[in-house]
């Protein structure tokens, strides 16, 4: 087991009353502690408004409250908290369900909490929601696909930008025209 790590030259008063405040007043990264069992005991208002759960609805459930019916068809809470508790921690990707049923993309970590003689007396999760990200990874994958498409097709694409009235053409199309000219030009000169 690792030896214990935090440096600090607060009494540990100050250090807890930091540690409640750094837990409240984080925004973007839910944090919540469970108990052994996998029972949420701590909840702070980013977990409240990325999934959606108050905390008096959340505090006494089990975590599989949060994962998808699939997800906890297979038991895949109870995983992760074995692998966490075997390994010191758990890390994925992937699909999280909301009160509301919508989906969102999440990064968590999943870590093992314990005490100086090396008793599970815990959990700690952090979730980042990464739909925005994992749509605009999307977006990209489908670009590239279109465009390896066109590329294979031998035919062209092109962009209007109606706020400026230009019109952007690869060489491609310009060449199925039989045009030689390409790039961005008004639209008039089309």
């Amino acid at each position: 087991m690792p030896s214990p790590y935090m440096a600090t030259s607060l009494p540990d008063h100050q250090v807890a009353e930091l540690h409640r405040l750094m837990s409240e007043e984080i925004r973007e990264v839910a944090v919540f502690f469970m108990d052994p069992d996998g029972v949420i005991t701590v909840w702070n208002r980013a977990a409240e408004e990325m999934k959606g759960y108050p905390a008096d609805e959340a505090i006494g459930s089990h975590l599989r409250l949060l994962y998808t019916d699939e997800d906890r068809a297979r038991g895949w809470a109870e995983h992760n908290l074995r692998k966490a508790a075997q390994n010191g921690f758990y890390k994925e990707e992937c699909w999280r369900r909301r009160k509301d049923g919508t989906l969102f993309w999440a990064r968590i970590a999943l870590t093992a909490l314990r005490d100086r003689f090396g008793q599970l007396v815990g959990f700690s999760k952090v979730t980042v929601d990464l739909t925005d990200h994992k749509m605009l990874e999307r977006c990209i994958k489908e670009r590239e696909e279109t465009r390896r498409v066109l590329r294979a097709a031998n035919a062209g694409t092109w962009n209007w930008h109606p706020e400026a009235d230009w019109v952007e053409v690869s060489a491609d199309f310009t060449g199925a025209l039989g045009r030689a000219d390409g790039g961005a030009m008004p639209l008039a000169q089309w």
